[in-house]
């Protein structure tokens, strides 16, 4: 995002969390939480680990992509993709355009047999 053009609240606060590292001595996370946590009157900056006070993790993480690759196709040439359309009665249908004058591209990214419409919100997975 260009520097500048952002307009929120918490923006705010992470330029006062920079004010206030660039004048502190950081030796280790327990030091930046303290920053973190002191960089505002009120309490707005709230530090939040991963890990709870006896060292274990408090957050599972996901490989999202192994996940869904289960159940859809990629993309071809994703990147150089500018135009996406996709429409609520067919979803596993996307409409791709590298211009807004080329061809319109039609992807099917559901594998067959992994995903059907079981009513008209919601989805069920065969696997």
């Amino acid at each position: 995002m260009v520097a500048g053009h952002t307009k929120f609240t918490s923006d705010s606060f992470f330029g006062l969390f920079k004010l206030k590292l660039r004048d502190s001595e950081v030796d280790n996370l327990k030091d930046l939480l303290k920053i973190v946590e002191e960089s505002i009157v009120g309490g707005y900056n709230k530090a939040e680990t991963i890990y709870n006070t006896n060292g274990s993790r408090k957050i599972t993480f996901y490989n999202w992509i192994e996940f869904l690759d289960t159940f859809f196709t990629g993309i071809p040439s994703l990147l150089k993709q500018y135009y996406f359309i996709m429409t609520y009665n067919q979803k596993e249908i996307i409409k791709i355009q590298i211009t807004i004058n080329s061809a319109l591209t039609k992807v099917n990214i559901a594998y067959a047999n992994v995903i059907t419409s079981t009513s008209e919100n919601n989805y069920k997975c065969l696997k």
